[in-house]
């Protein structure tokens, strides 16, 4: 699945759970364009820690990419007023 969204050229944080530590598996993953791996059972404040950091990073790599270009934020409309202002 990362081969392939790297060679759709999608950038898109991506996250591999596995169900042991496996450092080779784990350095294959992250080659292959995992945002991080994690393994079972998954702490979620560190899962959503990771999520966010990598969504925060994508927005703004894609930002700084496009020249000016207008970001998609999907869930905009779902924000109250208070988080579009601090957005």
């Amino acid at each position: 699945m990362l081969r392939r969204l790297k060679l759709m050229q999608r950038a898109m944080p991506a996250f591999m759970i596995g169900n042991e530590p496996d450092v080779s598996r784990a350095v294959s993953a992250m080659k292959a364009g995992a945002t991080d791996v994690f393994t079972k059972p998954v702490d979620n404040d560190q899962l959503l820690a990771a999520v966010q950091d990598a969504l925060h990073r994508n927005v703004h790599t894609a930002a700084a990419a496009g020249g000016g270009r207008q970001v998609e934020i999907r869930g905009f409309a779902e924000l109250t007023p208070r988080e579009r202002e601090v957005l």
